[in-house]
This record gives C-alpha cells, sequence and structure tokens, in this order.
C-alpha cells in the first residue's frame, strides 16, 4: 500500500514498516493517542476536494505563500517545491523558470486567481490532474 503514496519507493515503504513494527513505537504512539492526539484517517482525507493533488508555487501572490499551503493541506492537497509531472503550478506575478518548465511539460497552470476560485470551491480540477 505503501508505494502506491506518490514520493514512497521501496527502500522508504520498508524502513516505514520496519519503523511502526517496533514496540517502543506502538507504546509511543499508544501513550499520545490517550493523551488525545488524533492520528487523520486517510480515508476521510481522500473525500477532500484537493487530495491527490500536488501543488507548486511561483512568483509573487496576493496571499502569503505560508497562508497558500496552508489552505491545500486543509483540503487535503500536498504542496511541493519542485515542478513534475503531476503538480499543478499555481503562477503569481513575475513568475519565473517553474513556470516555464511547466509550459514544456504541458501541466495545468493556475492563475492566482483561478486558485483562489479552486479554494472557494469555484473551479473543478478534472479528476487526472
Amino acid at each position: 500500500e505503501l508505494l502506491a503514496v506518490d514520493g514512497i519507493g521501496a527502500q522508504a515503504a520498508d524502513s516505514l514498516r520496519l519503523y511502526f513494527a517496533n514496540q517502543a513505537v506502538s507504546e509511543m504512539l499508544d501513550q499520545l493517542s490517550a493523551l488525545g492526539l488524533k492520528l487523520t484517517n486517510q480515508e476521510s482525507a481522500s473525500n477532500l476536494p484537493l487530495s491527490n493533488k500536488s501543488f507548486v508555487f511561483t512568483g509573487s501572490l496576493t496571499m502569503s505563500r505560508s497562508e497558500a499551503k496552508a489552505r491545500v493541506k486543509e483540503l487535503g492537497g500536498k504542496v511541493v517545491s519542485t515542478v513534475s509531472r503531476k503538480a499543478i503550478v499555481v503562477c503569481g506575478a513575475k513568475a519565473g523558470s517553474k513556470e516555464k518548465k511547466a509550459r514544456d511539460l504541458g501541466l495545468r497552470i493556475l492563475s492566482e486567481d483561478e486558485f483562489t476560485a479552486l479554494l472557494k470551491g469555484n473551479l473543478q480540477l478534472p479528476d487526472n490532474d
């Protein structure tokens, strides 16, 4: 199952399996749970509008970068720093090489206005983005 997660290879999956099989880790997680820590259920996160979507920001945005990242994460998305075939690129003013690379790869590019509409639920992305 871990191999299906974007960015997880065989070595990382094996390391994670070994880590969580450790008795001390299991006890620590039990203690944290008893203190009120709630781990996110992946199934519920997959119902969020931006689940399985990766975003890259380039250029100057009117909202802060940290706010943009937080909003993406709240809606189930992931923020990455490099352009890849799976990324959706959000371009603000004076976007640079990331925008060029995205265009060269034929990726989905959103203006800041489109990104804002997406956050408000006024823009839908195809499932294959």
